[in-house]
Order: structure tokens, then C-alpha cells, then sequence
């Protein structure tokens, strides 16, 4: 994969920067501090697009924002937990 400054550059440049994708997939579910009088123990099917900045054996990370030095609201999701995901780019 690219660095985050190649991609900023290749987009200035009306190149490819990093592929956009959707992801399609089983997040877990929490609650907070709060009572409460029933816990869904449902995964939550959850929809993801954004930039894959990265892609390992077991994640695959998906952000927002891309600057030169930073990725900002991203989610690092399991390859497990993925029901489909396709490339939009």
C-alpha cells in the first residue's frame, strides 16, 4: 500500500490514490454504564466506505480522512467478521 502522502499526491495529481471500498459486515454491540433491562446479543450488520489504508491477514482498515500525516474516523475490521465487501473506486 501507499503512504498517506503518496495518496494525497496521486489524487492532486488526478491519479488513483487508495481504493474506495464497501464493506459489508458483523460489528459487535455494547452498552454503557446505564441499566438496562434486556441485552441484544445480535451482531450488528454494518455498512463501511471509505478508503482501505491498510490490509493484513486477519484486519482491514477503513478511513475517512487521509491527510500527508494522518487518518482520521476509521474502523479496523476484522476479515472474520466481513460478509461482502466490494471496490468502488
Amino acid at each position: 500500500m501507499m503512504t498517506w502522502a503518496e495518496h494525497v499526491q496521486a489524487v492532486q495529481d488526478d491519479r488513483p490514490g487508495f481504493p474506495v471500498v464497501e464493506v459489508v459486515w458483523e460489528d459487535c454491540t455494547s452498552f454503557g454504564t446505564e441499566w438496562t433491562d434486556k441485552v441484544e446479543t445480535d451482531p450488528r450488520i454494518t455498512t463501511t466506505v471509505g478508503y482501505l489504508v491498510s490490509q493484513t491477514e486477519t484486519t482491514i482498515s477503513v478511513v475517512l480522512h487521509v491527510n500527508t500525516e494522518h487518518v482520521g474516523n476509521g474502523a479496523v475490521i476484522p476479515i472474520s467478521a466481513i460478509l461482502s465487501w466490494r471496490d468502488l473506486t
